[in-house]
């Protein structure tokens, strides 16, 4: 028989903090929405959205070492690392990668 676990347990296992799934409890009261259903959405469209950025950054990143070599990555790097960091402060994007680990583990679980 499978054990029952609770969302709070859920989500404090992808390390989601308390003081999150109060937020999200809020938010989800306020729009009539299942929680686990609109983490797991969140996760989904993260996933989405990371394989084609992924796979864009892949394509430019190549075509640039081709052409200016290692000095080219280097300021790939550079500029990505430039929007990447701010972004982690200044946008939930510690939510969106949570989300994406909880879609994760209960997909495959």
């Amino acid at each position: 028989m499978k054990k029952t676990t609770s969302v709070n347990r859920l989500l404090l296992e992808s390390y989601f903090t308390k003081s999150e799934i109060k937020k999200i409890k809020n938010n989800a009261d306020v729009y009539q929405l299942d929680i686990i259903d609109s983490v797991m959405d969140i996760g989904k469209r993260t996933l989405r959205a990371s394989i084609i950025l992924g796979a864009i950054l892949t394509i430019f990143t190549i075509g640039t070492i081709m052409k200016d070599g290692l000095f080219g990555f280097g300021m790939i790097v550079f500029m990505f690392c430039m929007v990447a960091i701010p972004s982690y402060f200044l946008t939930p994007m510690r939510l969106y990668i949570k989300s994406l680990y909880f879609f994760v583990n209960k997909k495959y679980q």
